[in-house]
């Protein structure tokens, strides 16, 4: 076939785009074709896959009872354990500095002492503390330092400070319980420079059984995303009385608030950047090393080519012509026609790529009767509804572990992978539709099957290699690379993403839903191609779990002369535009990779 080439190069950002013309198309079938080519670069890191903003929400809870200030003891004078409140001060506003230009920061400040527990943060009532932004806090802050500690007879109400605690967590909940794109994380700091004195008695905490310790274990089991309780001792080393009950029962209640302790007597300071602070992150990887970028308006035709597929049945536009023209299929077929602008030309439940292979062929079992409200069903967005996904079975199917169960051996209707190899379902069986297998197997192909020396099944589908000539890499192939280039400052893994060369269709129009299968996502104007990009993330813990689906449709033009386009492939660094779907778990336990 002749090739006919006129490149045009246009930078956009990190993205080239180059068109190139050239035929694609047997011509003893078909008019010969032009395609257009498409580049993409782009860098991203991988997030974890919560759909949500996550608000992380300080709460300072800080001691002001007397013996912070200068005070008599018997008579005889002491100078208190932070006079100035430079201690306390210096680490709310260290910490404070570090996170106050997070926009997903939000802050609250209560103190308490024997005789007043009360917020610096509330809207009009001390005693009903709120989280609120960080101009609000840094107006606490100033009022913390306008305002003396409590002088008088000593105490220190952890009863009442923790009950103030639970009311301001309890409350923001409350208040953000419709707020579903959001999740929320609370980080109590408290800190105490002795032991409790309630009521006049001193109370210390003795044990995990301590009434105090039970209120912790109630507050971190509120159902945030995420509640802990740090504690810090501050007493300078020469304070007058025996610290060990005071440092044993702020330890115990770090341990029930699944925080951390620290002590300034070994350190000098308190530091609330030591204590341990909301959840670590969640690192989060690609799984297989695999981004998966596929033309929905491309199907491998019978001639060895990969020709047009404008309703993304399967099947190429010219086969689905041939066919109405084979003696044998128009005698199985009687007045029906394969149409290239319908996805379901012969069964309303069935996309045409099924009837061929199951009915239509001779070695083909037949289509199973299916209910008409299975056929629009596609919960797991591998663009095949439950009806198909009930066709693919196998009789030894397998996953990427021992551990791993496809139910019944037939493709599961919510997972888009089933056998967990990173390819969709629908790519597995539509790319292996001319396979002499009178089934479709959920594993159609095992990724390390051999289709000649050095191509296996996984490469004829990431590089987009036709069947019929698995060694040729041509015009219409994929040259699509994934790197892992390190970590960034979040710890999340970030990747770099090139294809120099994929291949653009003249689709015809696929204007209704209908046409389409039912999918609004596949109705495209003539000229348009759907391009799937899609990649499936795992916990790095976990690299073999089900995982969540990131997946995009991008419209762009093949268009005509002087060949227009609508825009390039992109990845953007924060997955913009990408949709997610987390794959329900579907086997008990894992192994390694």
């Amino acid at each position: 076939m002749e090739l006919q080439k006129n490149a045009v190069i246009l930078l956009v950002a990190l993205v080239v785009i180059l068109t190139t013309f050239q035929n694609c198309s047997n011509v003893n079938l078909a008019p010969i074709e032009q395609s257009v080519l498409v580049q993409a670069n782009n860098q991203f890191c991988l997030k974890p896959p919560t759909g949500k903003i996550r608000y992380n929400n300080v709460l300072f809870v800080i001691d002001r009872s007397g013996s912070n200030a200068p005070h008599d003891v018997n008579l005889v004078s002491d100078p208190g354990n932070d006079p100035d409140e430079f201690l306390r001060g210096t680490a709310i506003e260290e910490y404070f500095n570090r996170h106050k230009n997070d926009p997903y920061y939000r802050w609250g400040f209560i103190f308490y002492s024997g005789q007043q527990i009360s917020s610096y943060i509330n809207q009009g009532n001390d005693r009903v503390p709120t989280f609120e932004n960080s101009a609000v806090m840094e107006q606490a802050i100033s009022d913390f330092y306008a305002d003396s500690d409590v002088s008088g007879s000593f105490g220190t109400d952890y009863t009442a400070s923790l009950a103030l605690v639970e009311n301001a967590i309890q409350n923001d909940l409350a208040l953000n319980a419709d707020k579903t794109e959001e999740e929320h994380i609370y980080t109590v700091l408290f800190a105490s420079d002795g032991y409790p004195i309630e009521n006049g008695s001193q109370k210390p905490i003795t044990s995990m059984e301590d009434p105090r310790i039970k209120k912790i274990k109630t507050i971190v089991a509120l159902p945030a995303r995420h509640i802990s309780l740090s504690t810090v001792y501050y007493a300078r080393p020469d304070y007058p009385i025996d610290p060990t009950a005071a440092v044993r029962g702020l330890k115990y209640m770090a341990e029930a608030g699944k925080g951390s302790f620290s002590d300034v007597r070994e350190t000098g300071r308190i530091s609330f950047g030591d204590v341990l602070v909301g959840v670590r992150p969640e690192a989060w990887r690609i799984k297989r090393m695999r981004l998966v970028v596929f033309n929905l308006n491309s199907a491998a035709c019978e001639s060895g080519e990969i020709g047009t597929d404008s309703d993304s049945d399967g099947i190429c536009d010219e086969d689905e012509i041939a066919y109405n023209n084979r003696a044998y299929y128009r005698s199985v077929l009687g007045d029906r026609r394969f149409d290239p602008q319908n996805r379901n030309s012969i069964d309303e439940n069935y996309g045409d790529s099924f009837y061929w292979k199951f009915s239509l062929l001779p070695t083909g079992a037949g289509l199973e009767e299916c209910s008409p409200d299975l056929r629009d069903d596609d919960k797991d967005f591998d663009f095949l509804n439950s009806c198909e996904e009930g066709m693919l079975h196998d009789q030894a199917a397998n996953g990427p572990h021992a551990d791993w169960k496809i139910p019944n051996n037939a493709a599961n209707p919510l997972n888009p992978d089933s056998d967990g190899d990173a390819f969709l379902d629908w790519i597995e069986f539509s790319w292996f539709r001319l396979d002499s297998a009178f089934s479709a197997p959920v594993n159609y192909t095992n990724i390390a099957d051999h289709y000649s020396t050095s191509v296996t099944g996984e490469i004829l589908m990431a590089e987009h290699r036709h069947l019929i000539y698995p060694d040729q890499f041509k015009h219409s192939s994929y040259d699509t690379r994934l790197r892992f280039t390190g970590l960034n400052k979040e710890g999340e893994n970030c990747y770099s993403f090139n294809q120099d060369q994929l291949e653009l269709y003249p689709t015809k129009e696929l204007l209704q839903k209908s046409q389409a299968g039912g999918y609004d996502a596949l109705t495209h104007k003539a000229g348009e191609n759907l391009i799937l990009m899609y990649f499936i993330a795992t916990p790095e813990q976990s690299p073999n779990s089900a995982g969540v689906l990131y997946h995009t449709i991008r419209k762009v033009d093949y268009g005509s002369p002087p060949f227009g386009h609508n825009g390039p492939l992109e990845i953007k660094p924060n997955l913009s535009g990408f949709s997610q779907y987390t794959i329900p778990e579907i086997y008990d336990s894992e192994e390694s990779e």
